[in-house]
């Protein structure tokens, strides 16, 4: 078994296995997916405040698939900054908290009008909850983005009222990612907005044919 961490590359340089068809190629289109984005409505832009570090649920797997990709879209950005984006793991499959990092995918710019696009060799077990992670610093960025009603809901607080729950916070220094988060109150908290993009894409497992 892996324990969530061994096994896993550390950055985005890995090349995806070439033995396993691209689920994300669809009749020659390369189609991408976002974490948290469910509804096709109109998207829209966020400018994100540094050394906040957002994690966003991916729709759960229910069969194994490799993860051959990350990206994110700047439209904008201040002088300097820089995004870091990663991928997290529940601790198992009956947990939902994000915990082990399984792919900081390093430093890149993110100054001006650009998509970036990572290429990474994750294979995701059935179950487990996975949670895409956005980090930048030194200056604030503006990204894709996508609103609250075109997201999935994550919880109500225990006083319901009208904030649904969209994602998840972790005020972070920038810098490399955390390799564990804290399963607590006092350093994950839950939130509600509109949505940086973060976009993945699956590859079928290895010598599975359909």
């Amino acid at each position: 078994m892996n324990d969530g961490m061994r096994g896993y590359p550390t950055g985005g340089a890995v090349r995806p296995q070439a033995d396993g068809r691209r689920a994300g190629v669809v009749g020659g289109l390369d189609f991408w997916h976002a974490a948290s984005q469910i509804n096709a409505g109109a998207l829209t832009t966020v400018t994100l405040t540094t050394n906040v570090l957002r994690l966003m649920m991916i729709e759960p797997f229910n069969r194994n698939f490799r993860i051959s990709g990350l990206g994110f879209q700047t439209t904008a950005g201040g002088a300097g900054s820089v995004t870091r984006v990663g991928l997290y793991r529940s601790r198992d499959a009956a947990g939902i908290a994000p915990r082990d990092l399984i792919v900081d995918c390093g430093e890149t710019s993110s100054v001006g009008a650009t998509t970036n696009l990572f290429t990474v060799n994750i294979p995701v077990s059935p179950y487990y909850i996975y949670w895409a992670a956005v980090l930048n610093g030194v200056a604030a960025p503006t990204l894709r983005a996508t609103v609250v009603a075109n997201t999935r809901m994550i919880g109500h607080g225990n006083v319901f009222g009208t904030v649904v729950y969209n994602h998840l916070t972790r005020n972070t220094t920038y810098g490399a990612l955390p390799a564990r988060l804290e399963n607590n109150t006092a350093s994950i908290v839950p939130a509600s907005a509109s949505l940086a993009l973060i976009y993945y894409q699956l590859d079928l497992p290895q010598g599975r044919v359909e």
